[in-house]
């Protein structure tokens, strides 16, 4: 009698990573700032941390792989469908994580802790992963935590003295989605606080975006409307971007592959 063949699974990849990259205490700029991407874009399951992205957007991944120490590019980040995966297996890195905020099913119950809410760091990486900046400048926030929306409002009004819009939208009998926009003027203030000092780790597409704005001159109408300045706030002045910024992910590769 003819046997069938037995059939092999593929083995697992468990990537070993330096999970102390996000520490108990006392977070680095670029701790805090993973933080809050993963805290917007990260999907934990067990001991299992999964980040998809667009594809784009693949260079991201590449950086924090190399945040973690994940290993070989070529076996941990995966492209499918127009989108890019990596994929972590640490029980230390997800305990880690949950000690900061980031846990499973966490779209309704995200919020930054431990003081890391008041961070610019950490909303750079919030903004990075479910930010809008729009081509005029302009930022917005969308998510289902009503935590998180608060401590965004409570974070542009004592930290950057703004007024931030609320909406609120109901999808019928989803779970409402919570829209934070600032007009013009206080994304500037917001932008410049985020990406204007050159951070070490950003999102290529949006740190470029708000470089736009940031060296755009402001004129006294924009879409229609006389932009009102706050009192006692100082007049916005375009700033000037480094003649040597950091290279993006697409130039890096172009130039290895010269």
């Amino acid at each position: 009698m003819r046997q069938t063949p037995r059939r092999v699974s593929k083995p697992r990849i468990r990537l070993v990573v330096q999970a102390a990259a996000i520490p108990w205490a006392d977070p680095t700029p670029e701790a805090l700032y993973w933080m809050g991407f993963l805290m917007a874009d990260g999907a934990v399951c067990g001991t299992t941390l999964a980040v998809n992205l667009q594809l784009r957007d693949r260079d991201h991944l590449v950086k924090l792989n190399a945040f973690l120490g994940g290993g070989d590019l070529r076996r941990t980040i995966t492209e499918r469908n127009g989108a890019a995966r990596i994929t972590f297996c640490s029980p230390d890195l997800i305990a880690r994580l949950a000690h900061w905020g980031v846990t499973e099913r966490k779209s309704f119950t995200a919020h930054g802790r431990r003081g890391a809410q008041f961070e610019h760091a950490f909303w750079r990486g919030v903004i990075d992963g479910d930010g809008t900046i729009s081509t005029a400048g302009e930022v917005s926030l969308v998510t289902a935590s009503d935590r998180l929306a608060r401590q965004f409002i409570q974070y542009t009004r004592y930290r950057l003295d703004l007024d931030p819009k609320l909406t609120v939208r109901r999808l019928g009998s989803y779970a409402p989605l919570y829209k934070i926009r600032l007009n013009k003027f206080g994304s500037l203030r917001l932008l410049r606080r985020l990406y204007a000092d050159e951070p070490e780790y950003f999102l290529d597409r949006k740190h470029e975006r708000a470089w736009v704005a940031l060296t755009r001159p402001l004129r006294g109408r924009v879409c229609g409307r006389t932009m009102v300045v706050p009192k006692g706030a100082i007049p916005w002045c375009p700033l000037t971007r480094p003649s040597d910024p950091s290279p993006t992910g697409a130039q890096t590769r172009r130039e290895e592959s010269r």
